[in-house]
């Protein structure tokens, strides 16, 4: 399949172990990446198990742009590390993009029946249906000339899947697809409800109003190899994909 499936990952080795099934299915649905951001746990060996690891420097909207400047394919698919599509899912995007779709999402699905999730749930899809406006839990596939011609993503500490969603949608067709990507509620309950909406209204407050609640990474808080600020390292497992 024509298509990069680029994940950017930080720390994330006890998902990529819990879920270990997923990410060799998603292997077979196209080139998988995983780009890290300096982890200091076993997130690089254990992505590794499952595609190519690149290794750069930290921050969400860098770590997808060096992913998708090291890949080759003519169709793009970013995923966050827990945010689960199934291969039907791919197939749907694939297929929207070859009618004549540029960009597009999946609808969001999380995976919590507490009452207040369906209705984030429904704020979320609503957003991206009627504004084309895109959350990154939702994914975010796009054709490559397109995400080239746009020069990638804002070099932000946050909030950069919208801000680069509302520079998609300003010239080029968004479709949002009625097929469920589904996603972790991991952070809501890792540190709480209030304080995990607290800090999605202050990046919105930054974004709106240009105050700095979050900065970007410290340069000091990854190593790589001296001559180079990239390293790449091929998939390990030799086992059935």
């Amino acid at each position: 399949m024509d298509l990069d499936i680029i994940i950017p990952v930080l720390n994330e080795s006890a998902i990529l172990e819990t879920h270990a099934d997923y990410y060799r299915r998603l292997s077979r649905c196209g080139h998988l990446l995983f780009v890290d951001g300096g982890s200091q746990d076993h997130t690089v060996e254990l992505a590794g198990r499952y595609g190519d690891v690149l290794e750069t420097r930290r921050g969400r909207a860098r770590q997808k742009n060096s992913g998708a400047d090291i890949t080759q394919n003519n169709f793009l698919l970013f995923l966050h590390v827990d945010s689960f599509i199934d291969p039907k899912g791919v197939r749907r995007a694939m297929d929207a993009m070859r009618r004549g779709a540029d960009a597009g999402c999946f609808r969001l699905a999380i995976e919590d029946r507490q009452p207040i999730f369906r209705f984030y749930e429904w704020c979320v899809n609503i957003r991206a249906r009627r504004l084309k406006i895109v959350d990154g839990d939702l994914g975010f596939f796009i054709r490559r000339s397109v995400f080239d011609a746009l020069d990638g993503y804002d070099d932000l500490p946050i909030m950069d899947d919208i801000v680069f969603s509302k520079r998609v949608r300003a010239r080029h067709r968004v479709d949002v697809l009625d097929h469920p990507i589904r996603v972790s509620s991991r952070k809501w309950h890792e540190q709480g409800f209030a304080r995990t909406f607290g800090q999605y209204t202050l990046a919105y407050l930054q974004l709106w109003t240009g105050l700095e609640f979050f900065k970007h990474p410290s340069e000091e808080t990854y190593e790589l190899a001296a001559t180079s600020d990239h390293r790449l390292r091929p998939r390990t497992s030799t086992g059935p994909r």
